[in-house]
């Protein structure tokens, strides 16, 4: 069946939309088929059914004709007698092994499964120390190309793992000059340093430790000094307490209070421990073991108050 708008109104329905929609599915359109024309129409689609039902069956019969496709042979490169020195970090081999002619006519052979070069190999070896002389070697000595690509498109010092590596492709740019590989275009190594840069870069970093350490040391000493202070500060503050403390308690007439242990609280009065202070007797600012001390203390400062008066 064909689908019919019906015009609806935003929010609620108006009167003249509901009238629109009344007449839309109340009218019927009458139309004339001519069936020789829909026996023709049927007739065309049965056979393009019928034809791309075939054209697959033949293609499903020529596929397990073919068979499985051929698959493609990666042949790898074996490594060569650098590359096996290079990844064992043996700086004795690789010496040796550079000052032979035929070695070095292959020192920029690519070869293992991503195709890389033994600078590539000395770059990424995470024995850093071992890593920068093979490269420092490999560049000098044996001229080694910087710049060769391995299948993933990277040059060796895309691989550097290391500072003291990439220094050793640095230096090594410094000693050869710029004039023999393009360092800053394809090989991407940083810019040249020397060994007067090298010794000028670790008096630096020794000198930003050193005002790191003293910096530390300051810091340090000026907490102390405030720590002290705030101690001896809050010690003062105890000190005044315990002084005003003792001066009510002797304008009240009682002898100064015994230091009670943890947990324990002493009554003002006779100077008794208890254990809970909601178990005292508070009056003014005094507690009280009992409502004997209350009496005891009261009837005491009543007599030393008329006493005061009587010798006024």
């Amino acid at each position: 069946p064909d689908v019919i708008g019906i015009p609806l109104d935003v929010g609620k329905p108006s009167h003249e939309g509901c009238c629109a929609v009344h007449e839309i599915l109340t009218t019927c359109t009458l139309q004339r088929l001519d069936l020789q024309m829909i026996e023709v129409q049927h007739a065309l689609h049965n056979k393009s059914l019928e034809t791309i039902t075939e054209s697959n069956v033949d293609e499903g019969l020529q596929k397990e004709t073919q068979g499985p496709p051929a698959r493609k042979v990666v042949e790898i490169t074996p490594l060569t007698s650098l590359h096996k020195a290079v990844i064992e970090g043996n700086l004795e081999e690789l010496t040796s092994l550079i000052s032979i002619e035929s070695e070095i006519d292959s020192i920029d052979i690519r070869a293992g499964p991503e195709e890389m070069s033994p600078l590539h190999f000395a770059a990424e070896l995470n024995d850093a120390a071992a890593g920068s002389e093979c490269v420092y070697k490999l560049l000098v000595s044996g001229h080694a190309n910087p710049c060769i690509l391995d299948s993933r498109n990277r040059p060796p010092y895309f691989l550097a793992s290391s500072e003291p590596i990439r220094n050793a492709f640095r230096k090594a740019r410094s000693e050869i000059g710029e004039d023999m590989w393009k360092w800053t275009d394809n090989a991407k190594v940083g810019p040249p340093l020397s060994d007067e840069d090298m010794q000028r870069k670790k008096e630096k970093i020794l000198d930003k430790k050193k005002r790191q350490k003293q910096r530390q040391k300051e810091r340090k000493a000026e907490e102390k000094a405030e720590n002290d202070s705030r101690k001896k500060a809050e010690e003062e503050e105890e000190a005044k307490q315990r002084a005003e403390e003792e001066a009510k308690r002797a304008r009240a007439g009682l002898t100064p209070k015994n230091t009670a242990r943890a947990g324990e609280h002493l009554c003002d009065f006779c100077q008794k421990a208890c254990k809970r202070k909601s178990q005292m007797f508070a009056r003014l600012d005094f507690y009280y073991c009992s409502t004997d001390c209350v009496k005891k203390h009261q009837r005491e400062l009543t007599a030393a108050a008329a006493a005061a008066r009587f010798n006024s």
